[in-house]
């Protein structure tokens, strides 16, 4: 016998948002409320569904099986209710790295959301799969990286990797060789494009400075490139607006191949309408060769 659906509506919340007081709070319940109807689902279920409540929720091994089937429960009744009116609305959670969300998606959303204006989207930043694997969203944009059991994914595009620094910087760097680039300008890097692994893959074996900057936020390595600081190694396509609009350039002639961005969901989750929905329209966003 299926549990009131209330309940399982107050369970299913609770363990998307690991969050009691989140879950009342979406839901417009009071938190005694909500405790009442997680008491009767576990009472009518016979099972302890949450080890605790604070400072997170966290799931049983029984309640996370039963999570699951409920997510599937609650994503079918969405996703048909989308299909079947024409006013229903759907949510899509998607997750990308800092630098792939303000340098790229960010500026390509508005035209998903004219195109279906029934989608509702939220964006977080993350740059792990297990936000995919633990249910918190529904499509990531990652970097690199292969197919992890239970995900499937679409390739957007190749990055190539290669120097770049403000006009002035840059413009000097290529007068010389890689080698009195890399000794004689200040070298700054982010924690993916690093100047080790670029002079590697160059098979440069000489010394070269040590970075003046090491930056984990890829958009401020960039400003601090455009401010003169000094040379960045960087992904061309993911930066090509600032090539194009002049506030960077290219400080030598050679690049190196990078990794892939992907898309990926989960295999369970590919063929919901949302979802596959924004699959075919990243691939028609990326950037032609």
């Amino acid at each position: 016998m299926i549990p009131p659906l209330h309940s399982l509506v107050a369970f299913e919340t609770v363990a998307r948002l690991q969050s009691a007081t989140a879950a009342a709070r979406e839901l417009g319940l009071s938190r005694s409320a909500l405790s009442h109807s997680l008491t009767l689902l576990e009472h009518r279920l016979g099972v302890r569904l949450f080890s605790r409540y604070s400072p997170s929720a966290l799931l049983t091994p029984a309640g996370r099986i039963y999570y699951d089937a409920v997510e599937q429960f609650a994503r079918a009744v969405a996703d048909g209710l989308y299909d079947i009116s024409g006013n229903a609305r759907i949510s899509l959670r998607l997750s990308a790295s800092p630098g792939l969300s303000r340098l790229w998606l960010s500026k390509r959303l508005a035209r998903f959301q004219a195109a279906y204006p029934r989608v509702d989207l939220s964006l977080s930043v993350s740059e792990s799969l297990s936000d995919i694997l633990g249910h918190q969203t529904d499509i990531a944009l990652r970097y690199g990286g292969v197919d992890e059991p239970g995900t499937v994914s679409v390739a957007l595009w190749r990055e190539s990797i290669a120097p770049v620094a403000c006009q002035e910087l840059a413009a000097s760097a290529r007068r010389g060789t890689l080698e009195a680039l890399v000794t004689s300008f200040p070298l700054i890097e982010h924690a993916h494009w690093n100047w080790k692994t670029w002079l590697a893959a160059r098979q440069f074996s000489g010394a070269f400075n040590r970075p003046v900057l090491t930056c984990h936020d890829l958009p401020l390595t960039l400003e601090a490139a455009i401010n003169g600081f000094g040379i960045a190694v960087a992904p061309m396509t993911l930066i090509s607006e600032y090539l194009s609009n002049g506030e960077l350039a290219q400080a030598h002639d050679s690049s190196i191949p990078g990794k892939t961005y992907r898309a990926v969901a989960t295999a369970g989750n590919a063929k919901r309408p949302a979802i596959a929905a924004f699959m075919q329209w990243v691939q028609g966003e990326v950037p032609s060769s």
